[in-house]
């Protein structure tokens, strides 16, 4: 079941995000207090190999939008499993995965298949006349590099089955802090560069499309659609399951910060999401 509510970003989302935020401080000082660190609890090193669990989130209801629509959804993600990974609407395989002496460095590589989701008219009053733009496949692949805490990303991918068309190149600079036995936080900085398909198909308003809308005619070309950054945390209740935060903003920025539907009345160039969940591991 999900539920949409449209709401202006710029009140109650940011309204939510606070309490939101202030749930997150509020568990970070009870937990890190040395009291609830009991270390005959602590988590193995290990990450499970499967997780599965059930969460809610807050995000735009299209790229650019200032409406927000929240939902509930179950969540499955696979590490490494004879070097399959799954994470929702992905699916990679390892396919270099080599390390340094305990762990000092490592670098992983493969393809990448998943789901280009695309956008329905229908879900905002502020995209009528724009048209569909259908879900389709993006196939492509990914680069991971890690040197100590840090991890450096880059993924790139393809749309190949009828959907936008177009290239995508995601950048990801990470890095994991151990806060006590129990809880992690992972903060890191994102960026996006996407090609003149896509940025058109999201960004960009044909004539045929001013002529059924409010927004007059745009081109939109290829390069950096946004930057942001995010912070997931993480706190272990045992060994299998765990309770998950997280926030993430990014900044639509070059042509897609320029397009009129998100400079237009239901758009802003500030995009703002936040999950919350409960987990389960399993090793297999």
């Amino acid at each position: 079941m999900v539920d949409t509510v449209a709401c202006p970003q710029s009140e109650k989302t940011w309204q939510s995000l606070h309490a939101f935020m202030a749930a997150c401080a509020l568990a970070l000082v009870l937990f890190v207090t040395p009291a609830f660190a009991n270390p005959a609890n602590e988590m193995r090193p290990q990450q499970p190999t499967l997780l599965l669990g059930i969460g809610a989130a807050a995000a735009p209801v299209f790229e650019g939008s200032d409406d927000t629509q929240l939902s509930a959804l179950p969540f499955v993600a696979l590490n490494d499993y004879y070097g399959f990974n799954f994470r929702p609407v992905q699916l990679s395989y390892n396919l270099l995965d080599v390390s340094g002496k305990n762990g000092a460095w490592s670098l992983r590589a493969g393809p990448a298949v998943g789901l280009a989701i695309g956008r329905d008219q229908d879900d905002d009053g502020d995209l009528r006349g724009l048209g569909d733009v259908d879900t389709g496949v993006m196939a492509g692949g990914f680069v991971q590099a890690g040197i100590g805490r840090i991890s450096l990303g880059i993924d790139a991918a393809q749309e190949v089955a009828d959907g936008h068309g177009g290239a995508v190149v995601g950048l990801k600079v990470a890095t994991r802090l151990r806060l006590n036995q129990r809880m992690s936080l992972m903060p890191a900085v994102t960026g996006t560069w996407a090609s003149d398909d896509y940025m058109q198909s999201f960004f960009g308003v044909t004539a045929t499309q001013a002529a059924a809308s409010n927004y007059a005619t745009y081109t939109a070309d290829a390069g950096f659609k946004d930057v942001g950054a995010q912070a997931a945390l993480r706190y272990s209740l045992d060994n299998a399951w765990s309770l998950n935060w997280s926030v993430a903003y990014s900044r639509l920025i070059g042509d897609a910060a320029d397009s009129p539907i998100v400079t237009g009345p239901g758009g802003t160039r500030d995009q703002i999401t936040g999950r919350i969940g409960i987990t389960r591991g399993f090793n297999l």
